[in-house]
């Protein structure tokens, strides 16, 4: 049925997001199923291009099956940095409050705080940027403050109206 709808459509491309999450199960048979769903989807009379994002447990779990393995190039990004990654992350926060119709009132230091706040990895940053602005608009505020403090794996997120949100 996939395999149908996808040559429908014209799709050549499969992009599987949190592709982790179809292993969840321990048992040995359900993996090599998907491994076999995987692979037939990249062969035959409409093959696809197959991208699969997941957390770096994905890496271990295609590793498992050989053929798996070979057919699947791992790109595993580089942990943001300070200094190096500051300008992108806040050009990212900038643009997608101007989609949101905010203004930006943040530094340096707080680029910082997010980049540690989220763990170095880019995917948590986006999705504290976006809690914040989901804040803020929810708050009606017109420009946007961000202000993660590490308290665990959280984040502590303020809008220009004061309402807190904490974010895992």
């Amino acid at each position: 049925m996939v395999r149908h709808r996808l040559k429908v459509i014209g799709a050549t491309l499969l992009w599987i997001d949190e592709a982790h999450d179809m292993f969840k199960s321990a048992s040995g048979a359900e993996t090599e199923n998907m491994f076999k769903m995987l692979k037939g989807l990249m062969q035959g009379e409409h093959p696809v291009v197959l991208v699969l994002s997941g957390t770096e447990r994905l890496g271990s779990i295609t590793g498992i099956d050989p053929q798996v393995n070979r057919r699947f190039t791992k790109i595993r990004p580089a942990p943001l940095a300070f200094g190096v990654d500051n300008a992108r992350i806040k050009g990212l926060v900038g643009a997608y409050a101007a989609k949101a119709g905010l203004d930006v009132a943040i530094d340096d230091d707080t680029i910082n705080r997010l980049i540690h706040g989220s763990r170095y990895r880019f995917g948590r940053s986006v999705v504290c940027i976006i809690e914040a602005i989901e804040c803020a608009l929810y708050d009606g505020a017109s420009t946007l403050e961000v202000h993660p403090l590490r308290r665990g794996r959280s984040y502590f997120v303020r809008s220009t109206s004061g309402r807190r949100f904490l974010s895992s």
